[in-house]
């Protein structure tokens, strides 16, 4: 079975996403990568979708881009989170 590039980094990136999306814009945010990117074997960019669901049944959407640095020890730390 052949992973999607979008699917295998949120996977191995998960909590990073995850802890930078709460500390920006709370909880209860669902995360759809759409774009990847990674320049010169340092830097990482996802942007995608957020999604949210209101009680009265309304749907907040908004577009992120997140933005990581890879450390010397290979591990890729969030360097900031932009709304697009």
């Amino acid at each position: 079975m052949v992973q999607d590039i979008r699917a295998y980094t949120l996977q191995i990136l998960y909590k990073e996403i995850n802890n930078s999306i709460h500390e920006k814009f709370g909880t209860d945010w669902g995360f759809t990568p759409q774009k990847v990117c990674e320049m010169n074997g340092r830097n990482l960019i996802i942007e995608g979708q957020l999604n949210q669901e209101k009680g009265n049944g309304e749907q907040v959407i908004k577009k992120i881009r997140v933005d990581f640095s890879r450390s010397e020890t290979s591990k890729y730390k969030v360097v900031e989170v932009n709304e697009l």
